[in-house]
């Protein structure tokens, strides 16, 4: 059977390589991957879980970026786009899953026919078999049919033909659903993979070299809102509102990076009926924090990461460290954005985050440092 569903990837690819958008066009690249690999151990207790040896085979829609934004050449001309997988996680309690994601693959190195990426991917993906208390309570690791999926990953590209490529490479992939529904380890793939791809070649355009001089930017200070809700043993019980706000004092350095410090207030409700052993315990829901992070900016895009220190954290329990991975998207120019992120303690999930943000400080650039801007003139 899963020789079928590789023979039938691969005739759905060969289908897709052949059609206009991908004959005709000098951006877009259709590929095929197929990986390999194991489930890694969470702890003690899920043994069970990691005796298979999953496969997924991967379909992704790429198109490579060729200079039109000042972003694209310092990032080294990236390639973005979006993964359809399916995964077999050779394990009857895990079952198979199903993900979607929207990538990007970053150049580390490039001659004029192979490329050495490191790949990142977030989405989301549905499991088949996730835990139930009376058909499947060995599953700890999924929790749910929903969950986030993130992948991570290296891989040579070497050019065989005028337009075909090959792949190898290793990446990890991760499941999980940010403790919204218990129990929720995660599952964590560290697989190797092979793949084939179809892009016209072209010649990457150059961006004028006076919009990659790094810009003077002054202070700027940042505000935003998130919350979320997370889950308590038992299984299928209520669900708490967890909430942060933060102010934060940053500043751009070079083209694509700003660091920040911060201060932030956090609120819990769970903390207000925690269940430990059995017992209903009550703490004060606040805490005070501190942070420090850094900012990768392409564009109206960019991804923070902050690492975190409670200086006022009543409860006696949890880490007095912790991090924040979060994507940041502005949908009005210069100053809302909307965030995404994911807060974690050494690795282990606390909660998903969703929320607004505001900027004071952002100096728009003059017409004439922008690639954008000598287009016009």
């Amino acid at each position: 059977m899963r020789n079928n569903l590789l023979f039938s990837v691969l005739i759905v690819f060969l289908s897709l390589a052949g059609q206009p958008l991908f004959a005709q066009s000098k951006s877009w690249a259709a590929e095929a991957h197929y990986h390999r690999g194991i489930v890694l151990p969470v702890d003690k207790f899920t043994p069970h879980l990691t005796t298979g040896n999953p496969q997924m085979v991967t379909l992704r829609w790429m198109k490579q970026t060729q200079g039109r934004k000042a972003y694209d050449q310092v990032w080294n001309f990236p390639k973005i786009g979006f993964a359809l997988g399916g995964i077999d996680f050779d394990n009857p309690q895990l079952g198979h899953a199903l993900t979607l994601m929207a990538c990007s693959d970053f150049s580390l190195w490039r001659t004029r026919f192979s490329t050495l990426h490191f790949g990142i991917g977030l989405g989301v993906g549905f499991v088949t078999n996730p835990f139930d208390r009376q058909t499947n309570a060995k599953n700890i690791m999924l929790g749910s049919v929903v969950n986030s999926a993130w992948s991570l990953g290296l891989t040579y590209e070497v050019c065989f033909a005028q337009a075909w490529r090959l792949f190898a490479g290793v990446s990890i992939t991760h499941l999980s659903n940010g403790a919204l529904k218990l129990p929720n380890l995660g599952v964590n793939m560290a697989m190797a993979q092979i793949g084939v791809g179809y892009r016209p070649a072209q010649a990457l355009q150059k961006v004028a070299k006076d919009s990659l001089l790094p810009r003077k930017h002054g202070w700027q200070f940042h505000t935003f809102w998130v919350g979320g809700a997370l889950e308590q043993y038992p299984t299928n019980g209520p669900k708490y509102f967890v909430s942060t706000l933060q102010v934060a004092w940053g500043k751009r350095f070079g083209r694509v990076f700003a660091w920040q410090l911060g201060l932030e207030w956090n609120y819990n409700s769970i903390w207000l009926s925690f269940n430990k052993d059995n017992e209903q315990l009550r703490f004060n829901p606040n805490r005070w924090a501190i942070s420090g992070g850094l900012e990768a900016i392409a564009g109206r895009l960019s991804f923070l990461f902050q690492w975190g220190y409670y200086i006022f954290k009543p409860q006696p329990l949890d880490n007095i460290f912790f991090q924040r991975y979060a994507l940041r998207y502005v949908f009005k120019r210069p100053a809302w954005w909307a965030m995404w992120s994911m807060k974690s303690q050494l690795g282990s999930v606390d909660n998903f985050e969703f929320g607004l943000g505001y900027t004071w400080g952002i100096k728009k650039p003059s017409s004439g440092r922008t690639l954008e801007g000598r287009n016009k003139r």
